[in-house]
């Protein structure tokens, strides 16, 4: 069973309740996304407790919130464990977004876009959410010929190969480590580990893409989308999961997204 972990809690325990386990406690569609989201994670010991990754975060206090002592805990654990002292040949090499090449394009969003809803089927009357190649590959949907043959910059990794996460399994043998994935990894900050890079490609090139991860402001959003569309900022779209299903909301509300993710995947 798949939950979500947070990589800053001293807590080596700190997940999140599955959804089932949320909904026998508070009822129909319940879920820690959505009790962060709506500031519920001051509520009681018992939510904190269930959803101890969405409510911990990335702040500063995380840990003492999680049952630590305000340590950095896991994530400096993870990196001795890691790289304990980074040499020349794993360090990564500090990389730009891919730069366009002869022949390996992505195709412009516009373009994407219309060619995606009718891959995908898209009915003609639902709403057809903004789509673009940097954003299909950080949902991991490079595994897809059709995609990749659409999106060649986007989908091409530094090694050539396809830009996609690997598996957590495949992770933890490959680096030797029990437990972690391509959301933990990036979560700590260890896209800077050549290992790392080339088997969570997609999470790692997020970063490049985003290394300033914010929010728009509730304000900004609703000029842009709408008074109605917009209500409740980035972290009541985050959990509604439009961060899946559209690029403008993946980048307008960074941080809410990266939160709202499965890191354990």
């Amino acid at each position: 069973m798949c939950k979500a972990y947070n990589p800053h809690s001293a807590n080596e325990n700190c997940f999140d309740a599955p959804l089932k386990e949320m909904e026998a406690r508070f009822g129909p569609e319940a879920s820690c996304g959505h009790a962060a989201a709506f500031g519920q994670c001051n509520a009681g010991k018992t939510i904190k407790k269930m959803c101890c990754a969405s409510c911990g975060g990335a702040r500063p206090d995380a840990a003492k919130m999680n049952g630590g002592n305000g340590a950095s805990g896991n994530k400096d654990v993870l990196r001795k464990e890691l790289i304990a002292d980074p040499t020349p040949q794993n360090k990564a090499t500090p990389s730009k977004i891919p730069p366009a090449q002869a022949g390996c394009n992505d195709l412009p969003d516009l373009e994407f876009k219309t060619f995606y809803h009718a891959l995908k089927e898209t009915h003609w009357h639902a709403f057809k959410h903004e789509k673009s190649c940097p954003h299909a590959m950080m949902q991991g949907e490079c595994a897809d010929f059709r995609i990749r043959e659409k999106c060649c910059a986007s989908c091409t990794a530094d090694d050539k190969s396809i830009c996609v996460d690997k598996p957590a399994s495949e992770v933890s043998a490959a680096l030797g480590l029990s437990g972690v994935s391509c959301g933990t990894l990036a979560q700590a900050g260890r896209c800077d580990h050549a290992d790392v890079k080339k088997n969570c490609c997609a999470r790692c090139r997020k970063q490049q893409y985003y290394p300033q991860c914010k929010d728009m402001s509730e304000q900004e959003l609703r000029s842009i989308v709408g008074a109605v569309e917009g209500e409740g900022g980035c972290p009541h779209a985050a959990a509604l999961g439009k961060c899946e299903k559209s690029s403008f909301y993946h980048k307008a509300c960074c941080s809410a997204c990266t939160l709202h993710r499965d890191i354990m995947q």
